[in-house]
């Protein structure tokens, strides 16, 4: 797990969370997704955080605020531009947001401040209100 301090609305902890792969052919992973997310929020000791959930290593370690620069001076440019891309189309399962309010700007403690994107490798990724914990 990776963990970037204060990246949203410079109050919220983002957290790069990898995990083994999911069979997406019935919804039964989400309850896995939810079950690491709430133990992830229950350690942060808040469900206002970032949460995003990858199968493949090299995505957190090339999207995160804290390890994207190491990561692109190692890999370089364009496999950063060119390889990740198609990582992320297969092995980004989900990203939670916990506590923003997208229409103020701002934070807030309202239920529909808390989702979770589901992309279980989809083109069309889902969206559910939902707040860790709950």
């Amino acid at each position: 797990m990776t963990i970037d301090r204060k990246v949203a609305l410079n109050s919220l902890d983002q957290y790069w969370v990898y995990t083994d792969a999911l069979d997406y052919s019935t919804d039964a992973y989400k309850d896995q997704i939810k079950a690491l997310i709430t133990d992830v929020a229950r350690t942060a000791g808040t469900p206002k955080i970032l949460v995003s959930v990858v199968t493949d290593r090299e995505i957190a370690l090339a999207e995160a605020a804290s390890t994207y620069q190491a990561f692109m001076d190692e890999h370089g440019t364009d496999y950063v531009i060119n390889e990740i891309p198609k990582k992320e189309a297969t092995g980004w399962v989900a990203s939670y947001t916990g506590g923003v309010d997208y229409e103020n700007g701002g934070l807030s403690d309202a239920d529909s401040a808390f989702e979770i994107i589901w992309f279980g490798a989809s083109d069309n990724p889902t969206f559910e209100k939902w707040k860790a914990g709950s």
